[in-house]
């Protein structure tokens, strides 16, 4: 569990490198497209709106009070949100729903899902 929360850092991160290294590294130990998809969307709309919250002036200290996960991880997480910014994370949670819309035969015709998700991660983590 604890690399599929670190490919949904990565993303937030913007490390497509990091990222797809990790999901490469999931997808051999049998972990699922969609589980993994979920995972990054869950993470991604936390930093979206930790972004949201620190662009509105509240403290970095009140927002990590309010997440359930350790010190070190809640202030890497709040200092990517702020790199990133409310509008990239935007931009990469609605690729990552284009990429679950590819994922389930909705989208473009790609050859597999895995080379779906790794361009997606190519474009998310920018």
């Amino acid at each position: 569990e604890r690399k599929v929360w670190a490919l949904a850092d990565a993303v937030v991160a913007g490390d497509a490198r990091a990222a797809v290294q990790l999901y490469l590294a999931l997808r051999v130990q049998g972990e699922r497209v969609p589980g993994l998809i979920y995972w990054m969307a869950q993470r991604l709309r936390q930093a979206a709106d930790i972004a949201v919250r620190l662009e509105q002036g509240e403290a970095a200290g009140q927002i990590k009070r309010g997440l359930k996960m350790p010190s070190r991880a809640a202030d890497r997480l709040i200092a990517d949100a702020r790199k990133a910014g409310v509008d990239s994370l935007r931009r990469a949670l609605e690729r990552l729903a284009d990429l679950e819309l590819t994922s389930r035969g909705g989208g473009p015709g790609i050859s597999s899902e895995d080379t779906a998700m790794m361009l997606a991660l190519e474009r998310i983590a920018q």
